[in-house]
């Protein structure tokens, strides 16, 4: 959990002021940067706040707040999703894929067996941080300036 939020602040601080839709096409990069700083940075905001409160340790009271977190999270996610990249910045989609991953995590948390929920959720979890990477190498080759 603590990647992803890294991931996003090192993806978020690629980009840097928006500037007026030019009239010629604009520049992956320029579409990048424009997204960034719309509507999904307040739906990120959100996001992270929530998913930062998720717990590390490994114990009973560990479980009962990260259920509690993942259902505060899932929703955010969705929010997150209806902003997508520009197609350009991110074509193997990992973006989708990692909040896909959240959603699914928080389903698993609040369904099925109490732990066994949980376990499949933190399992979604764990393949968070390969998505980000893959994302951190993808959005260097598409958003080159």
């Amino acid at each position: 959990m603590r990647y992803l939020i890294a991931a996003v602040a090192a993806v978020v601080l690629l980009g840097a002021c928006s500037s007026p839709a030019p009239s010629h096409p604009m520049s992956c990069h320029a579409q990048y940067q424009a997204w960034q700083h719309g509507p999904v940075y307040a739906a990120w905001l959100h996001l992270t706040a929530d998913y930062s409160a998720a717990p590390y340790a490994g114990n009973a009271a560990y479980l009962r707040h990260l259920r509690t977190t993942l259902k505060r999270v899932g929703p955010a996610a969705a929010a997150v999703a209806g902003y997508p990249p520009p197609r350009c910045a991110d074509p193997r989609r990992y973006w989708h894929q990692i909040l896909v991953k959240i959603q699914a995590a928080a389903h698993d948390a609040s369904t099925g067996s109490r732990l066994g929920g949980l376990l499949l959720a933190k399992a979604r979890l764990h393949q968070i941080p390969g998505l980000e990477a893959r994302l951190g190498a993808e959005l260097k080759q598409t958003i080159r300036r």
